[in-house]
């Protein structure tokens, strides 16, 4: 996924890819779901926006974003992202 990402401006630090432009950070996590096997890794991928101009020199953080969401909930109801879609064919993590 940071592969991916790097080439519009974000960055990975830990398990976090982040992007800021000006005075807004853009962050995107990928969270391993407690229906992960040893076989399959299902996955949420979360997103936030942290505004800087409103936490001075704090780090952006997803839990601390003023506005964060599962991707899940922005896309049409009962319809699944596979990260494959977005990563290619060698990817098999399903987001949900």
């Amino acid at each position: 996924m940071a592969e991916v990402l790097k080439a519009a401006g974000f960055r990975k630090s830990g398990a976090k890819v982040t992007r800021t432009l000006e005075e807004v950070a853009h962050l995107v996590t990928l969270q391993s779901s407690v229906a992960s096997t040893s076989q399959s890794l299902r996955a949420t991928i979360n997103l936030g926006v942290w505004l800087t101009v409103l936490e001075g020199d704090g780090k952006p953080d997803m839990w601390s974003a003023h506005w964060r969401e599962r991707i899940g909930a922005l896309m049409p109801e009962k319809k699944r992202l596979l990260v494959g879609d977005i990563l290619g064919p060698r990817s098999r993590v399903r987001c949900s």
